[in-house]
């Protein structure tokens, strides 16, 4: 549990089913309640939302420690790709995993490079072509994911705190 404006991964309970409820649930989504418990509007009583911040898997780390959520959308535009996975190896090291159109050209790597560096800085990116993006243990398709172990995270996190700067950030589909 997270006090009431701090972020945190939501879990849930659906009881709809009573066969197999799910206790506890993790979506895998992460954000924020509301610091004050006002009722809703339409009368019901339990917390409120204050934000949505995206999917706990899709967050990757700077070297300065920055988060930065959502960096999936380089992959949304013109660019001649079926499929495609950014993997985060060290803070120093990003792979692209990915399935090339048949109308693929060296521009484009160029093109996912720029976008990836404008958002997470100096960093090496590998590219890598496959035949088949892995999947999660459930079957999911993750389009971004942090190798980083939770050490690593913990401490970018603290030394980014104690550094008073904005905690997360998004990237913008117009940017990239």
């Amino acid at each position: 549990p997270v006090a009431a404006g701090q972020a945190g991964e939501f879990l849930a309970t659906g009881l709809n089913n009573p066969d197999m409820p799910l206790i506890r649930y993790r979506t895998g989504d992460r954000g924020a309640v509301e610091a004050g418990h006002e009722m809703c509007a339409c009368g019901r009583t339990l917390p409120r939302l204050a934000r949505v911040e995206g999917r706990s898997d899709d967050v990757l780390y700077t070297q300065d420690g920055r988060r930065v959520g959502r960096l999936d959308p380089v992959f949304k535009a013109h660019l001649p790709i079926r499929e495609a996975q950014i993997v985060q190896e060290t803070l120093r090291r990003l792979r692209v995993r990915y399935i090339p159109a048949p109308n693929w050209s060296p521009e484009a790597e160029g093109e996912i490079l720029a976008a990836i560096c404008s958002r997470m800085g100096d960093v090496e990116v590998v590219f890598e072509r496959v035949q088949q993006i892995p999947r999660s243990a459930n079957g999911k398709f993750q389009a971004v994911l942090c190798e980083l172990s939770p050490e690593q995270r913990q401490a970018l996190q603290r030394s980014r705190m104690s550094s008073q700067s904005a905690p997360f950030e998004f990237a913008d589909p117009q940017d990239l």
